[in-house]
């Protein structure tokens, strides 16, 4: 028992310092690992420590899982919980992506690809903002709902405040084209003074409008829409910058690790 209060501790410990996400998806994360832990001692295949952690270890886990009937799509977001956290710890083991472990979907997900003609089709002018928002700032759904004009718009970048990203610091966002300036004139016009999305609609409703408008243009409501500022984002950069300080500048602006973001730009 000693081996896995060790990593108990360790886990708590870790959990205790990190500040991004919301509160339920950080209490996610930490039953995540607190149950692969367990699973770990079920399984017989403890660990001297994280770090003595490797991919044998985490097959051992998926196995006794797949033994006791959790699906692969439950394994998988767990998986990916367990991923967070070791690169939180700067543990990094090779091939625990899902195809080197044997995850696999259970189903095709149809993607409902982005495009410009999908804004001609929101009617709604506060949820068009909310996507602009996500397009051309890189804003998360989140965000955009909290995002309050008179607060947040400087004169040539965004200052999003950690109380609305949900994480540790501030965050810069570069204002550089007119597709920019158009959204920040758009949202001045559109929220009252001192005023954001949810203050001035009501979470409930902003939600329902949002998902009703979403849906009409054929997207879907539960996706985040920030990757397209990634895309753009990327490749205006890459015009004066190397491809590393393009990517760490992006990670900065979103809050993204390299991981997410390459994501973001490649898939």
């Amino acid at each position: 028992m000693g081996r896995i209060s060790q990593l108990r501790e360790q886990a708590n410990h870790t959990f205790s310092m990190i500040k991004t996400g919301s509160h339920q998806k950080r209490q996610y994360r930490k039953k995540a690992v607190l149950r692969f832990i367990n699973t770990l001692y079920a399984s017989g295949n403890v660990p001297i420590n994280w770090y003595g952690l490797n991919k044998q270890h985490v097959l051992s886990v998926i196995s006794y899982w797949q033994n006791h009937n959790l699906t692969d799509d439950s394994i998988r977001m767990y998986i990916a919980e367990i991923r967070y956290f070791l690169q939180a710890i700067n543990h990094n083991i090779l091939d625990i992506d899902n195809h080197s472990l044997g995850l696999s979907r259970s189903k095709i997900v149809q993607k409902k690809l982005f495009t410009e003609d999908c804004l001609l089709k929101i009617s709604d002018q506060i949820v068009f903002l909310l996507i602009k928002l996500q397009i051309e700032f890189g804003l998360t759904l989140s965000e955009s709902f909290r995002f309050t004009p008179d607060l947040h718009i400087r004169e040539n970048y965004l200052l999003l405040s950690r109380d609305m990203t949900n994480s540790n610091s501030d965050r810069v966002v570069s204002i550089y084209n007119n597709s920019q300036l158009e959204t920040v004139s758009l949202s001045q016009n559109l929220i009252d003074c001192n005023s954001n999305p949810i203050k001035q609609c009501g979470y409930s409703g902003i939600r329902e409008r949002y998902r009703y408008e979403v849906k009409k243009a054929g997207l879907t409501p539960s996706v985040n829409y920030r990757h397209i500022f990634a895309i753009k984002r990327y490749q205006y950069l890459l015009l004066s910058h190397e491809i590393n300080i393009a990517k760490d500048i992006i990670m900065q602006e979103m809050n993204v690790n390299h991981r997410t973001l390459r994501r973001y730009i490649y898939e």
